[in-house]
């Protein structure tokens, strides 16, 4: 009985683990993961800079625009500029 426990256990595991692994794409300047790039993200971004919000690790992903590795206010102008259809310098 113990080892049919272990068993199954094991399967639920690398079920867990399987399902963790799944690719995620991210597009560049959709902060809020809603598919689009919109005034909300560039919104988002600027909350986030001076400390109202937090973002998990994709959100800083997506919102570091310009790639430098940091979120700040110049990813959050280069967002509000492509929602306008400005610019948007990303090629990654």
């Amino acid at each position: 009985m113990k080892a049919l426990i272990l068993v199954v256990c094991i399967f639920i595991l690398a079920e867990i683990l399987c399902l963790s692994t799944s690719p995620v794409i991210i597009l560049i300047g959709d902060v809020n993961g809603n598919g689009q790039t919109t005034p909300e993200d560039g919104k988002l971004v600027l909350q986030f800079i001076i400390g109202l919000i937090p973002l998990t690790t994709t959100q800083r992903f997506a919102a570091d625009v310009n790639g430098n590795g940091e979120v700040d206010a110049y990813d959050a102008n280069l967002i509000l500029q492509y929602t306008t259809g400005l610019y948007f310098p990303v090629e990654r």
